[in-house]
């Protein structure tokens, strides 16, 4: 760093900015302890410098070692200078930082970042730190920062257009005669810190703050303003591995400390808060709150330096919180984050200790896809774990303790900045440049798989439908079958039926043309008999007095006639038999 960029308006402040750049920085992660006032420290808990120890049960003590431990005497003013205060200038003079606060619900760890206007805490004082390091910002930008970190120039309509966006805020914000007093108040209490002031000055410096939530594991803008009855619309993350950003994210250009925290609090009104058997103000989301520093000598040649402020949900154990409905899904969804993060930071040890090329699940939670640059150690990360001493609290701090034991041990690639700040624009234009065709690439891929994903999902909503009406054709195909098989049976049944009555009336008319057969013959015969006596009594009429000679002739004539009808029963015998032969078959005579 070059000690004329940054001087001190005492001399101890330059001294310790000097000597701090000369000295070779601690490489592993800076994890702090806070230990929240106002509640009696149990007697599981003994602290001895920059160590903590709880005392387990059969006489086992646990020691997790911290870069600082901040007791409960300590004051924000403490805390700022002695975790924050370096980041911002390496942050004026480029170099990106992130600082987590970790915590169970009710730990303290809002109360560490906000404060209140009598106590303003780690982001008011960095607020009022850096404007007051800056000299006084333009009115309008003269840059507009995208989300993806690119950065374009500005023509006279789009300066006042992004001017007006900080004041749509401000105007429609509750209470702004209160967070004006309370800035006020703020300033008071931090007008006595010295600040470091920039020597070299860009014709560009711009300050462009956001503000999201990780809600459900759903980002969305705090400074998006919305109409009463109207949902937040949900983010989304674009870029690739290490280069994450947020879509469509509000960066709103702020040229005072006093708009920098309205705006804040403007974010802040908006973050998912509940009341839980834990903490009756209960943070339900992830938040995060960044300061953009935009500095350069024309429009193609400025550096972006970045500071994440996050405030990391509450972890909490589900059968502590009596929690249920929506605040049981939360719990849910903000422990499986912070288990997600632990892995990550667990694997990210493991992989620097034994030299594993292990990859860390960070696409598995927003937040750590998010940070993952930060994580992996390619950036200043500093931990802020919040604890409550009390003895009802003693698992969860216990869990804390843990995780912050783990993080600790991760290092850091910190990369000195290399000569003054005066940057290679060059370079960095170029590799604008190539990032903006990367950026192009990877826009054109998201697209790609959207629309595959979509495609994807009509293909299955397709196969669906047709595995439907195949299964629909399979039953009605059965039923059809079934109903073809039953009327099948029904029609045999009847056929039979009726075949089986026509087999009967046909036995029946065999029987009677038998009968009327023989009363035909019956009466032939008689008839044939009675013509025959007829004639012959006819004849005796007619004669009367022949000779008694003739009566020979009589009887011969007599048996002749007898003759004859033996003749004529052994005829119809001889019928009776060709009949039955004959199948049935009348055969008249």
């Amino acid at each position: 760093m070059d000690d004329s960029y940054l001087r001190s308006r005492d001399s101890s402040e330059y001294y310790s900015m000097s000597s701090s750049s000369s000295e070779k920085e601690e490489k592993h992660v800076n994890v702090y302890l806070r230990i929240k006032a106002c509640v009696e420290i149990s007697r599981l808990y003994t602290i001895s410098d920059a160590t903590f120890t709880c005392h387990l049960s059969g006489h086992h003590d646990e020691n997790y070692k911290f870069t600082k431990i901040f007791k409960q005497e300590s004051t924000q003013q403490h805390i700022f200078v002695a975790t924050v205060k370096e980041k911002l200038r390496r942050f004026i003079d480029g170099k990106n930082s992130t600082l987590m606060t970790y915590g169970c619900s009710g730990s303290g760890k809002t109360f560490t970042l906000i404060g209140t206007p009598d106590e303003p805490g780690i982001i008011p004082r960095s607020i009022k730190y850096l404007f007051a390091s800056l000299p006084t910002l333009e009115n309008y930008p003269q840059v507009k920062l995208l989300a993806n970190g690119q950065v374009v120039s500005l023509n006279e309509d789009q300066k006042l257009k992004e001017k007006l966006l900080c004041s749509s805020i401000l105007k429609d914000m509750h209470g702004l005669k209160h967070h004006v007093k309370a800035f006020s108040t703020m300033q008071e209490r931090l007008s006595i810190e010295p600040v470091a002031v920039i020597d070299n000055i860009t014709p560009i410096m711009e300050i462009w703050v956001s503000l999201y939530e990780i809600y459900n594991e759903q980002i969305f803008d705090l400074l998006q303003p919305v109409t009463r009855g109207q949902c937040r619309p949900k983010l989304k993350i674009g870029g690739i591995h290490d280069n994450m950003y947020i879509k469509d994210l509000r960066h709103i250009y702020v040229r005072s400390g006093l708009e920098a925290y309205q705006v804040l609090q403007y974010g802040l009104e908006n973050r998912s808060k509940a009341s839980t058997s834990i903490n009756l103000h209960s943070s339900r989301s992830h938040c995060i709150f960044n300061i953009k520093l935009v500095q350069g000598h024309n429009c193609d040649n400025v550096h972006v330096s970045s500071i994440n402020f996050c405030d990391l949900a509450g972890s909490e154990r589900l059968k502590n919180t009596l929690n249920n409905g929506d605040r049981l899904k939360e719990s849910s969804c903000i422990n499986s984050s912070l288990l997600v993060l632990r892995r990550c930071i667990t694997m990210v040890r493991n992989s620097q200790n034994k030299k594993e090329n292990t990859i860390p699940p960070f696409r598995e939670s927003k937040l750590t896809q998010l940070f993952q640059m930060a994580l992996t150690g390619k950036e200043d990360i500093h931990l802020m774990v919040n604890i409550n001493p009390s003895t009802h609290m003693f698992t969860e701090t216990h869990h804390t303790l843990n995780f912050s034991s783990v993080a600790k041990e991760v290092l850091i690639d910190d990369l000195p900045l290399e000569g003054s700040t005066h940057f290679d624009h060059n370079r960095n234009y170029h590799e604008a440049s190539e990032d903006k065709i990367i950026e192009e690439l990877i826009a054109r891929r998201d697209e790609f798989r959207e629309r595959t994903e979509k495609v994807e999902e009509e293909n299955n909503k397709i196969r669906d439908e047709i595995a439907e009406l195949v299964l629909k054709i399979s039953e009605e195909k059965l039923q059809t079958e079934q109903y073809i098989d039953e009327q099948r049976n029904i029609f045999i049944k009847e056929n039979n039926k009726i075949i089986h009555g026509m087999n009967d009336e046909i036995e029946k008319l065999k029987k009677r043309n038998e009968e009327l057969l023989k009363i035909k013959r019956e009466l032939q015969k008689k008839t044939e008999y009675i013509c025959i006596i007829s004639s012959d009594s006819s004849d005796d009429t007619d004669e009367g007095v022949e000779d008694e000679g003739d009566s020979d002739d009589y009887s011969s004539n007599y048996e002749v006639l007898d003759y004859e009808e033996s003749s004529a029963n052994h005829s119809d015998s001889s019928d009776h038999i060709d009949h039955n032969d004959n199948d049935g078959q009348t055969k008249l005579p």
